[in-house]
C-alpha cells in the first residue's frame, strides 16, 4: 500500500466517512465500488464498516494527556503565537510534564519525541510552531557569537565617528 502524505490524511478521513455514509444509505451495493468511487482503499472501508475506529481515535486511551488537556495546550500555544512568542518543543514538553504532575500521575513523563508527535497530531500547530527557533535560540548563549557581534558594533561606530571627525 502506498503511504498517504501527511497533509492528505484529513481528506482521506473525510472521504472514508462519506463512503461509510453512502454504503449504509444503500447508494452502493459493493464495498469495493464504494471505496473506488471515494478514492480510498477497500480494506480501510471494510475495517471502518466492521467497527474499527479511525487511527487518530484508536489510541486516545494510551496517550499521556486527555483530549481536554491537549486542547488546553493547543489554545495556549495559539495564544502565545498571537502574542508573537512561538514556543519551542522543549517548552512544550515541560508544559505537558507540568500537566502530568498537577494531576498526581507518577511514573509518567512526556518522552523526548512527545512534542513533535503532538504537533503532528494537531495540524493547526504545524505552521505556527517555531521548531527552527530552537537552534536560533542557542546563538545568544554562544560567547564567540556575542564577541563577534560586539566587534562588528565597535567597528561600525569607529567608521561612523571617524567620518564625523574628518568632516
Amino acid at each position: 500500500m502506498v503511504p498517504v502524505p501527511r497533509n492528505n490524511l484529513r481528506d482521506t478521513e473525510l472521504n472514508t466517512q462519506a463512503a461509510v455514509r453512502d454504503y449504509r444509505a444503500g447508494r452502493f451495493t459493493c464495498i469495493c465500488d464504494t471505496a473506488t468511487c471515494h478514492g480510498i482503499s477497500y480494506t480501510n472501508l471494510r475495517n471502518r464498516l466492521s467497527g474499527v475506529p479511525p487511527r487518530a481515535e484508536a489510541h486516545t486511551s494510551q496517550q499521556t494527556l486527555t483530549v481536554h488537556e491537549e486542547k488546553a495546550i493547543v489554545n495556549y500555544i495559539l495564544r502565545l503565537d498571537n502574542w508573537g512568542f512561538p514556543p519551542c518543543t522543549s517548552y512544550l514538553n515541560s508544559l505537558a510534564n507540568h500537566y502530568i504532575r498537577s494531576h498526581g500521575i507518577s511514573g509518567t513523563v512526556a518522552g523526548k519525541n512527545w512534542g513533535r508527535r503532538f504537533i503532528t497530531r494537531h495540524a493547526i500547530l504545524e505552521m505556527r510552531f517555531g521548531i527552527r527557533l530552537d537552534k536560533q535560540r542557542e546563538f545568544p548563549n554562544n560567547p564567540a557569537i556575542i564577541r563577534d557581534f560586539f566587534k562588528k558594533v565597535v567597528a561600525h561606530f569607529c567608521t561612523t565617528f571617524m567620518f564625523f571627525l574628518h568632516v
